[in-house]
């Protein structure tokens, strides 16, 4: 087994070099440059956590294996978000949250807060239960349009504020430390709560339990899906300021599903993922950033274990591009996410020196093929 931790300075990790390859249908080994979309913070090839699903048999979990997962994502967490509860997905667990939101406005005889303002460019699989109406409340990005559109509803109508702080569902436009203070400000004056969905930016891709704390805000509630099991079961978990828990009935995970995500929990404390992470985040923008003088580069953008490579658009092919460079680096050994004109990067937490300059030598390469 190579033993991935060998770096000089970096806490080591058993994890195996198969943990970041992913065998393609057509029988080729590539790198994974995604982490299985950022779901797979321990990597690939982790024979443990399936091992511990496997051995927790059927049926549901008791409630003290329950209660044993809920101590052990609340240690992780920053102070205040000390409430832990328990969704059958990472979007389920969005519902969940959004479901906590009104039921916290209507006790205190705020049931007029029916909106949630979503900070995307694009919907998800409709994340909102009803009596929540999403249509015309996706703003984008920009910390100004989130200011209007509270504005243009009434704050008296709004129930909370959505946000991915890195923006990885869409093209990976992170919120600056400013910008998100600035919106938790916004929240605090008009009453409005706030939820960070961490389903990929949390557990440690920042360095942090979550990427709004990496940005020096606590929100008021976050949501973790998959990256808790390693991709291995599905699971979706809030956690929330104590005063917002209400009385609805969460989800009751399975037994093999919560054993699999206190292994995961075990490997990233043995193996110090959340240090490892904040200690290769200097390698990793470096090397990212050192692909910046491609001609088809138009941006690059990094935070934590993550970045965008953003490509110029050509003319009358939007999108182009992306697939391009995306296809290309396949074919020299790298497997990517492309939004558009954006191709993402968000390795497993396992990733070595090594690995990363493989994966830039071939994205260089794949680049230089681009026109």
């Amino acid at each position: 087994m190579n033993i991935a931790g060998e770096d000089a300075g970096l806490p080591a990790t058993c994890a195996s070099a198969r943990a970041l390859q992913v065998r393609l249908p057509q029988g080729v080994t590539v790198l994974d440059a995604t982490g299985g979309d950022g779901r797979m913070g321990a990597g690939r090839d982790r024979e443990r956590i399936a091992a511990a699903r496997r051995a927790a048999g059927p049926g549901a979990a008791t409630v003290a294996e329950r209660n044993r997962l809920r101590q052990a994502v609340a240690a992780l967490m920053p102070p205040l978000l000390d409430d832990i509860s328990f969704a059958a997905s990472g979007a389920q667990a969005i519902a969940r949250a959004i479901a906590m939101v009104g039921d916290y406005h209507r006790r205190r005889g705020q049931a007029g807060r029916q909106r949630i303002i979503i900070c995307a460019g694009r919907p998800k699989d409709d994340p909102c239960p009803a009596p929540f109406h999403t249509a015309d409340v996706f703003v984008g990005r920009a910390l100004r349009n989130v200011a209007a559109q509270l504005a243009a509803l009434g704050p008296e109508c709004v129930a909370a504020i959505l946000i991915e702080p890195l923006g990885l569902a869409d093209e990976m436009m992170p919120f600056s430390a400013a910008d998100m203070q600035e919106l938790r400000l916004l929240c605090e004056r008009s009453g409005v709560l706030l939820i960070s969905d961490e389903s990929v930016a949390g557990l440690g891709r920042t360095g942090a339990a979550i990427a709004a704390q990496r940005l020096d805000v606590i929100p008021d509630l976050a949501v973790m899906g998959e990256v808790l099991t390693n991709d291995v079961a599905p699971l979706g978990v809030v956690v929330a300021r104590a005063e917002i828990a209400g009385s609805s009935a969460e989800a009751e995970p399975m037994a093999g599903t919560v054993a699999a995500a206190m292994e995961t929990l075990a490997i990233y404390d043995q193996e110090q993922l959340f240090r490892r992470s904040a200690e290769l985040e200097l390698y990793w923008k470096r090397n990212i950033h050192s692909l910046a003088g491609a001609p088809a580069i138009a941006e690059i953008r990094c935070l934590g274990l993550a970045a965008a490579l953003v490509l110029a658009p050509r003319p009358g092919d939007p999108g182009g591009r992306g697939q391009l460079l995306h296809c290309y680096s396949l074919d020299y050994g790298v497997l990517t996410r492309v939004q558009k004109d954006t191709v993402l990067l968000t390795p497993s937490l396992v990733i070595t020196r090594d690995q990363i300059d493989e994966i830039v030598e071939k994205l260089s390469a794949a680049l230089r093929k681009i026109t």
